[in-house]
């Protein structure tokens, strides 16, 4: 017997609060349609930091790093690029 598709919706809203250096995720699936339909909600916060003090934390916490940077077209420049992408393994 193969398994039924249900149609799956994820809202998500991302804001910050930037006093307490946080970002946060509020997510919200919704499993099926109509009566028979599932709501999950769940939170997600994540520390904020500067690029420069997140490499720094990975070393100091034995990894080395590589960043890779992705940009848009509103931020040609290296440091203004807001999308990162950092690989980092364990070296300790």
């Amino acid at each position: 017997m193969g398994h039924r598709q249900v149609p799956v919706m994820l809202v998500e809203q991302v804001r910050q609060d930037r006093p307490r250096g946080l970002t946060i995720f509020d997510h919200r699936y919704v499993l099926g349609t109509g009566r028979a339909c599932e709501v999950r909600e769940f939170r997600v916060t994540f520390r904020t930091l500067p690029v420069p003090e997140f490499l720094a934390r990975l070393r100091t916490a034995g990894s080395s790093s590589m960043p890779c940077t992705a940009a848009t077209a509103a931020s040609r420049s290296r440091r203004t690029r807001n999308t990162w992408i950092v690989l980092a393994t364990k070296t300790r």
